[in-house]
C-alpha cells in the first residue's frame, strides 16, 4: 500500500501537501492495527502518535525506524515524505501570498475595466489572480494600475444621456485590441491606399454579402486590423 515519493517540483507543487502520517493511518486501517496497540509497538505515547498522524507532529529518522521495525515500511521513504510534505507547505505558503498581492492588483485593474467580462469574452479561464495577473503582463502588455489609469484618464467620458460607462468603454476597447493582436495581416498599411480602401469597403457594404467577413479581409489585406 506504501506509495512513492513524487519528484521535487514547484510547477506540480499541489494545492494541499500530504503529511506522511495521513500515509501511516491508511496503513494501520489496512492492517486493522489500532493506534493505541501501535504507540505500544513503537513505543511511542498514544497522544503523541495521534499527532503525527494528524500532522501536528513531524515523522523524524529515530521514528521512521521504529516504524520500520513494525509494519515494513521504508525509513528513507517515510523521512523523505516528511522533508517533501515541508517543502510543499513552503511553496503553497509563498503560493498563498502571491495570491493575495494578485488579488490586490486585479481589483485596481477592475475599476479601470471589467475584468471578469474581459477574461470571459477573451474566453480564457483562469482559475487563479496569479494567472490572469500574468496574462494582464504578458499577453495583453497592460502597464501597473497607475500609469493605466492616467493613461485613459478623460479618454471616455460618461454620459448620463447615453448612458455610457468608461470602465465598460475600457473593457470592450482592450478586447478589440487583444482580438486585433491575434489577427494576422499581410503588410503595413499603406497611407497612399486609404482611396482604394475606402472603395473597396464602401462596394463591401453595399453588396451586403458575408460584410464582416469580407470587411476584415479587405483591411487585412491593406494592414489594418480589424474586430
Amino acid at each position: 500500500m506504501m506509495t512513492t515519493m513524487a519528484t521535487r517540483n514547484e510547477s506540480k507543487t499541489p494545492w494541499t501537501a500530504t503529511h506522511p502520517g495521513t500515509i501511516l493511518r491508511y496503513e494501520l486501517e489496512d492492517r486493522e492495527i489500532s493506534q493505541k496497540d501501535f504507540a505500544v509497538m513503537i513505543g511511542m505515547q498514544k497522544s503523541h502518535l495521534n499527532e503525527l498522524i494528524k500532522g501536528k507532529r513531524p515523522i523524524t529518522k529515530p521514528i521512521a525506524d521504529k516504524i520500520e521495525e513494525v509494519l515494513g515500511i521504508s525509513a528513507v521513504s517515510l523521512v523523505n515524505m516528511q522533508t517533501q510534505y515541508e517543502y510543499d507547505m513552503k511553496v503553497i505558503e509563498q503560493r498563498g501570498v502571491e495570491e493575495f498581492e494578485a488579488q490586490n492588483a486585479l481589483s485596481l485593474y477592475n475599476e479601470i475595466f471589467d475584468v471578469k467580462t474581459l477574461f470571459k469574452r477573451i474566453g480564457k479561464e483562469l482559475t487563479t489572480a496569479v494567472q490572469q495577473m500574468q496574462y494582464i503582463s504578458e499577453t495583453l502588455c497592460l502597464p501597473q494600475p497607475a500609469e493605466l489609469k492616467l493613461e485613459t484618464s478623460g479618454m471616455f467620458r460618461k454620459s448620463a444621456k447615453t448612458g455610457q460607462d468608461p470602465r465598460m468603454l475600457m473593457t470592450w476597447k482592450l478586447l478589440a485590441e487583444s482580438k486585433a493582436k491575434r489577427q494576422k495581416v499581410s503588410q503595413p498599411f499603406n497611407q497612399e491606399r486609404r482611396n482604394e480602401v475606402v472603395a473597396a469597403l464602401v462596394r463591401a457594404l453595399h453588396d451586403n454579402r458575408s460584410t464582416e467577413n469580407t470587411v476584415k479581409e479587405i483591411l487585412a489585406a491593406e494592414g489594418i486590423a480589424f474586430c
